[in-house]
């Protein structure tokens, strides 16, 4: 599987899958060097933002969010021709989704979820259910040092790495423990200039 934060990128058989300016997902042909339209999701567009967050799945799904839409995570089927409709969710999220994961483990998609309003700077890690019919919420915790989301990536079958972002301020990785929710060790790593 392959995960970048922020930046909507992902990668799949020679692709590089991104988020155009007009809101819609395209494949870059590592090979040919042109552009294939995969998803037309620009009704997705919000004033704030459209599709963010990818996951490209090792069974070959493209997961992405809609931070505009707190409520609802959705997939593509990559082998499927382009371009392809995609599938919503809705989520139990009521803060807005940021970062994807694959649990290697297990094959699931994982997502993070935040809030920052109203006594904020609460994150949420939920799991998607194989066949993408529901989703857990899998721990949820007040950030430690008060700062943004950031990625997330699993360390073990059991454990993930979250990244804390604090603006201006340093990064850092927190030990997260997925079957309890419980945060197994608060500032596992630092990274001085930021996330």
């Amino acid at each position: 599987a392959v995960f970048t934060y922020g930046s909507s990128i992902g990668y799949y058989n020679n692709h590089l899958i991104y988020a155009g300016s007009d809101g819609k997902i395209y494949a870059y042909s590592t090979v040919g060097g042109s552009s294939t339209l995969v998803s037309d999701t620009s009704a997705l567009a919000t004033a704030y933002s459209s599709v963010q967050g990818f996951l490209v799945s090792s069974d070959g799904y493209l997961y992405f969010g809609d931070n505009g839409i707190s409520t609802k995570i959705y997939r593509i089927r990559l082998a499927d021709a382009w371009p392809a409709a995609y599938e919503a969710l809705t989520t139990q999220a009521s803060g807005s989704i940021y970062s994807f994961t694959e649990n290697p483990w297990t094959g699931t998609a994982w997502f993070a979820s935040a809030d920052f309003f109203g006594g904020g700077n609460n994150f949420y890690l939920y799991e998607v259910s194989q066949g993408f019919t529901g989703v857990r919420l899998r721990a949820s915790f007040v950030q430690p040092h008060g700062g943004g989301n950031g990625p997330i990536i699993f360390k073990g079958p059991d454990t993930v790495l979250y990244g804390e972002s604090v603006y201006g301020g340093s990064g850092y990785f927190h030990l997260v423990n997925t079957g309890t929710g419980e945060v197994i060790e608060d500032t596992y790593l630092t990274i001085a200039g930021g996330l």
